[in-house]
């Protein structure tokens, strides 16, 4: 319907869905569109276009192509039409907007797609709110915000493992919230520090999510901000699904992004942090040859001293 009725304001024709114009019913309009055409009977319609937001395999325009040919329009020329293919043909559509091969996965289907069930997620910005700054106190104001966040959606699909920066110690009122809301997921990894400062201070947050996306077997890690989808999609060498941007985050060609986010982030701090983003940086880059690389570098430096 999304499609559908963009293409209906930018023409100015008169929309339906499937179900409603099976039964010969077309949704009315507002004063502003109403002209001749538009106050024609179903009868008049010479030229009607289904819209489906995309096809696969084909099963879904299929049925929409039978339900059609039972109803009573004979005689009228009709186009079915996919905005998204795996081709730029197929069988079902007379049109198929834009090939997009598979695998594949849409802005909005994500949170109800296969891919789920093989994906790192995390939790606050993802699944619920964000905690406002009065209740990130990491005390009473946080436990209340736990226990009572505003869901933002409800998988239908298995999560494989829920990776948080939330402390150990607020397990429980998670997986209560979790069990409440009905998400369903294999594992729940959360940040092993006693406190809030002690997160802040240590600044793990992006290399505890890619430490344990790197370690898992999965394909896929789904982080709210975009400035820790560059550093984990950076240290574990996988793609990140960013929702601040709703962009994929590849571990490879952001490297500049990453270090122009981290200076910037850090413009006022010490050089002694932003060397130490840089290292992580290189250690999630190359992996075990970092260290090889390291040794050689501290060699070559004794050497010139």
């Amino acid at each position: 319907m999304l499609p559908a009725t963009i293409i209906s304001l930018l023409r100015n024709i008169k929309l339906t869905d499937l179900d409603s114009f099976v039964r010969g019913d077309v949704y009315g309009t507002g004063s502003t569109k109403q002209y001749e055409g538009l106050l024609n009977t179903k009868d008049a319609y010479e030229h009607i276009l289904i819209v489906d937001d995309s096809i696969l395999n084909g099963r879904a325009m299929e049925n929409a192509r039978s339900r059609v040919g039972t109803s009573t329009i004979e005689g009228r020329r009709i186009t079915y039409c996919a905005v998204y293919g795996p081709k730029e043909r197929h069988p079902q559509a007379d049109l198929v907007l834009e090939a997009v091969p598979t695998p594949r996965v849409f802005q909005w289907n994500f949170m109800h797609h296969a891919v789920l069930e093989n994906s790192c997620v995390d939790i606050d910005g993802v699944l619920c709110d964000d905690p406002l700054p009065h209740q990130n106190d990491d005390g009473d104001q946080y436990v209340d915000f736990l226990q009572s966040a505003a869901k933002y959606i409800s998988p239908t699909r298995p999560i494989h493992s829920l990776v948080t920066n939330r402390l150990e110690k607020y397990r429980g009122e998670t997986e209560t919230w979790l069990q409440a809301s009905g998400i369903s997921y294999g594992k729940l990894h959360m940040l092993d520090l006693p406190t809030k400062e002690d997160r802040i201070s240590k600044e793990v947050n992006g290399a505890f999510k890619a430490d344990v996306y790197r370690e898992s077997k999965a394909e896929l890690f789904i982080e709210s901000e975009l400035r820790q989808a560059i550093e984990i999609a950076q240290l574990s060498g996988k793609p990140v699904l960013c929702i601040e941007t709703h962009e994929m985050v590849m571990p490879h060609g952001v490297t500049t992004r990453y270090l122009a986010e981290a200076i910037r982030r850090k413009g006022n701090s010490s050089r002694g942090k932003l060397m130490l983003k840089m290292r992580r940086l290189a250690r999630g880059a190359l992996g075990s040859r970092y260290n090889t690389l390291a040794r050689w570098w501290k060699s070559r430096d004794e050497t010139t001293k």
